[in-house]
């Protein structure tokens, strides 16, 4: 089946890698250690709102994550729980209990596995003639290249059509995947759909139509609820295992010894591993009948990458032409994207896919898929606008309450864009420290990828900045006793001393935040603490309270793997005005921390506060971030009574003056800026 979608009128294909508006103009497969691998890295996100935690299927958590705090009961997640038309609940062997720390579930015996690759799914596919579906080899493969829909014997799905609707507005990107496939075997089935996801991805709605009348919805509910719908579901998973936990003798179950099954053990285990899989979106089903199409509808916001002074939206849409059941990607294949930039003239493009313009206006693009100047690509989908300009630009997006909204308050939007480095009349002294998780967990892998990312960042300084190194575990290991000067002497001194940092006993982060706090409190210029750790943290709200009484302190973060604390670590990094990033690869540790570098490489305004007024404001995150060439700012908030017209944000500059920005509200005609406030808000 098929969608209506408007069809480009026919013209020459842009021949500009970007456009000026208003004119016509692997995730492979990496190892920590011998018996753990992960897929890709995370990308670089501004932390989400304190107490964000993993829910619903494929996405893990930390397990010493609280429930989210957020501003009101208006916190939600998706369910693992499905609203069924037919009243046909998925069976227990796709049912996930609690989340329980990364995905690994119960006793930690099976790390998160590379997902599968359908681009090299195996012998027996065709396009949908009547043959014998392609079957998953046994073995896992490299990666899910595009979303697609597997049966619990292996067997994929036909691909009919695929839709990707994105919507971009200021930083955020709304993204909605609507698939047909068709069950092209000779019997009755169920199966899952499989999506590939940035771990950062928030899913806010999933639909799953089969044929005419069968419609499964997910629910959107409060943090509580939905937990307290897992925990039933487990207890019922587990009296339906004979009384036992909810993985015993249940081999789709997520914990338990039926987790621990070997890879090639059977087909079906494939789809258990990819539902531990944090890169994966999976929705099961169940009872498709054969030659019946199945319409999957999933909508997800997430936050935009800044790449050479753009941003970036990157959507897996690589699709194995042997499934294909119209024979080519043309035809299967359509795309269309909105661009609200936020700001005026902001140029774009596509390095993937020819796109032809519906419309333009200042900083309002519609776009989409020109299919009348070529073949379409079969790649990943891909489109940037700029964010740069000559100086600083601020915009302020407000929109009215909605009576009939949960929060019926009215919203706001600011959005701060940097200048292009080459405009910068001068620029911030760094103070650098970075800490580094020694304990014996990180034995391996983690810990020689963490230390050669140390020594990248100690590449990255120049002679005006200072350092230092502090590796930690129940104990303190320090390169200087005070700061240093990054001298290239200096920097060499650092690196072989970074040889004698070898794994080793437990985890304590109190102890070298205190230490590089310390060294940090009269420095001159900017103070920065670059935190990488693989542990959980049990008293992280303690450790919290007291960073925020060292306000003048950025902190930029680091979680590895499944069992950190991406709650804690995500929650320093909103109170030091920071950042942080999450891998689960060893490979990724060195190219996630040169990107929380590049960020904070070219700080323009420091200190950035917004003043409002005579009215009663919320703001996330709050404080407000630094302004930095490879960050801009993107604030969003709720408030009561009479926003005032005008709004000052306030920074300090490199040379230590204060800069004032007026900033003049303007009713938002395109942005949802509701939308923008309550994705902050919403759990992956």
């Amino acid at each position: 089946m098929s969608w209506p979608t408007s069809n480009p009128p026919q013209q020459q294909p842009p021949s500009a890698a970007y456009h000026q508006s208003g004119s016509t103009s692997d995730m492979g497969s990496d190892e920590f250690s011998s018996d753990e691998s992960y897929s890709r890295s995370a990308g670089t996100n501004h932390s989400p709102r304190p107490g964000q935690h993993a829910s619903g299927y494929g996405s893990p958590s930390s397990p010493s994550s609280p429930p989210k705090a957020s501003h009101s009961s208006a916190s939600s997640s998706i369910s693992s729980a499905s609203s069924f038309s037919d009243h046909a609940a998925p069976p227990p062997a796709y049912q996930a209990g609690p989340s329980t720390g990364g995905g690994v579930n119960g006793g930690g015996d099976m790390a998160p596995p590379p997902a599968y690759d359908a681009g090299v799914a195996g012998a027996g596919g065709g396009k949908g003639n009547g043959s014998a579906p392609a079957k998953v080899p046994a073995a896992v493969t490299k990666h899910l290249s595009c979303p697609l829909v597997m049966a619990t014997g292996g067997s994929m799905f036909g691909i009919d059509a695929v839709d990707v609707m994105v919507e971009c507005h200021i930083a955020t990107a709304v993204v909605t995947v609507r698939a047909a496939f068709v069950n092209v075997g000779k019997s009755a089935v169920d199966a899952a759909f499989l999506m590939p996801k940035d771990p950062e991805a928030t899913v806010s709605a999933a639909q799953v139509q089969i044929g005419r009348d069968r419609v499964l919805e997910t629910l959107v509910l409060p943090n509580e609820e939905a937990n307290a719908i897992k925990e039933e579901q487990d207890r019922l998973v587990g009296q339906a295992n004979g009384g036992g936990a909810s993985g015993a003798g249940n081999p789709y179950s997520l914990g338990g010894s039926g987790s621990a099954r070997a890879e090639g053990d059977s087909e079906d285990a494939v789809l258990q591993r990819l539902m531990t899989n944090p890169f994966v979106f999976v929705m099961p089903f169940t009872n498709v009948p054969a030659g019946e199409t199945v319409v999957v509808t999933v909508t997800y916001l997430e936050d935009l990458d800044v790449e050479a002074g753009a941003f970036v939206l990157r959507v897996p849409l690589a699709v194995p032409e042997h499934l294909l059941l119209r024979g080519s990607v043309r035809e299967a294949i359509n795309i269309g994207v909105t661009i609200n930039a936020g700001t005026p003239s902001s140029s774009w493009g596509s390095a993937s896919h020819v796109m032809h313009v519906e419309s333009e206006s200042e900083s309002h693009i519609v776009l989409s898929l020109d299919k009348n100047s070529g073949p379409v690509s079969n790649r990943d989908f891909e489109i940037s606008y700029s964010v740069w300009n000559k100086d600083i630009v601020a915009s302020l997006l407000v929109e009215d309450g909605d009576g009939a909204a949960y929060d019926p308050r009215p919203s706001f939007s600011l959005f701060v864009a940097p200048p292009a480095m080459d405009e910068l009349a001068g620029t911030f002294r760094r103070n650098i420290v970075f800490v580094v998780d020694r304990s014996g967990s990180m034995g391996g892998s983690p810990m020689r990828s963490a230390l050669e990312a140390v020594r990248s960042g100690l590449d990255s300084l120049t002679p005006y900045d200072m350092f230092n190194i502090i590796a930690f575990d129940s104990e303190l290991a320090v390169h200087s006793q005070a700061m240093v000067a990054a001298t290239p002497e200096s920097c060499e001194a650092a690196k072989a001393w970074l040889n004698t940092v070898d794994a080793r006993g437990l985890t304590d982060i109190e102890s070298p935040l205190r230490f590089a706090e310390k060294m940090l409190s009269d420095v001159a210029g900017l103070a920065f603490v670059f935190l990488v750790t693989d542990g959980a943290v049990s008293n992280e709200r303690q450790i919290c309270s007291t960073r925020t009484k060292r306000s003048h302190i950025r902190y930029f973060t680091m979680g590895i793997g499944p069992y950190c604390n991406m709650y804690f670590l995500k929650q320093l990094a909103i109170l030091g005005r920071g950042y942080s990033a999450r891998v689960f690869a060893a490979s990724e540790i060195e190219p996630q921390m040169k990107r929380l570098l590049a960020i904070a490489s070219v700080p323009v305004l420091a200190d950035v506060s917004l003043a409002v007024a005579g009215t009663d404001v919320e703001v996330y995150p709050e404080p407000v971030p630094d302004l930095y060439c490879g960050a801009p700012i993107v604030v969003s908030g709720k408030y009561t009574g009479e926003l005032p017209r005008v709004l000052k944000l306030t920074g300090r500059t490199p040379s230590g003056e204060f800069r004032t920005l007026a900033v003049t509200a303007t009713r938002s005609a395109y942005v949802p800026v509701s939308r923008i406030f309550a994705s902050s808000d919403w759990c992956i």
